[in-house]
C-alpha cells in the first residue's frame, strides 16, 4: 500500500516507482491478455524506474512482490 507509480499514463519511456525504502522485490509487467513482458529484480535503492520503450501503446499491469506481499497496479503507456 505504501507503493506509488507515476506519471500514468506513460508519455515518454520511463516509469518510476516509489518503494518504502530497504525491501527486496521483483516487479513484473504484463499486457492486458496476461502475458509477462517484462521483469526486474532488485531494492528500492538500486531499481526506482524502469523503461518502457519496449512496450506498444495500452494497458498494463504491475504486479510487485516482495516476500509474501503482492500489489498490482494498472498503467497505461500513451506515447
Amino acid at each position: 500500500s505504501d507503493v506509488a507509480l507515476y506519471p500514468n499514463p506513460v508519455v515518454d519511456d520511463l516509469v518510476r516507482v516509489s518503494v518504502p525504502m530497504g525491501i527486496n522485490f521483483v516487479l513484473e509487467v504484463y499486457d492486458v491478455t496476461g502475458r509477462r513482458m517484462m521483469v526486474r529484480e532488485g531494492n528500492s535503492e538500486e531499481l526506482s524506474s524502469f523503461n518502457t520503450t519496449s512496450l506498444r501503446n495500452g494497458q498494463y499491469m504491475l504486479r510487485i512482490t516482495s516476500g509474501a506481499q503482492v500489489t498490482t497496479h494498472k498503467f497505461v503507456v500513451q506515447r
